[in-house]
């Protein structure tokens, strides 16, 4: 039995996540989200503002699923902690990875709960 510190979940065309992403959560986040999001919805967002920490890895992976979303007409709007915003932004203009992220980025950026109070929307 696997046990995960973030949780991804399905609340009124939302998909909520929470806990701490680390980089070795990226396939099973991966797995979880691909389920959510093969529902049939005119508007799913999802929000990021309970997320206590992340890596770049599965950020990255949160905003493609969101651009596929976008991509297959769905009206979505991406939460995320103001702590998090200009690297995701980065991830949403197509940057790769490794362009988006300076080698001074930690691996684990802290989102704490003040910052998750502060979530920024990107369209």
């Amino acid at each position: 039995v696997v046990m995960t510190a973030w949780r991804a979940s399905l609340q009124d065309r939302r998909i909520v996540v929470t806990g701490e992403l680390r980089a070795a959560d990226a396939r099973s986040l991966w797995l979880t989200l691909a389920a959510l999001v093969r529902i049939r919805e005119e508007q799913l967002d999802i929000d990021l503002g309970g997320v206590s920490a992340i890596a770049a890895r599965p950020l990255a992976l949160i905003v493609e699923v969101w651009r596929t979303l976008i991509e297959r007409g769905v009206r979505s709007e991406l939460v995320v902690p103001d702590s998090v915003r200009k690297l995701a932004a980065g991830f949403a203009k197509g940057q790769p990875a490794s362009a988006a992220t300076p080698h001074t980025t930690p691996s684990l950026l802290n989102c704490g709960a003040s910052s998750a109070k502060r979530s920024v929307t990107l369209t």
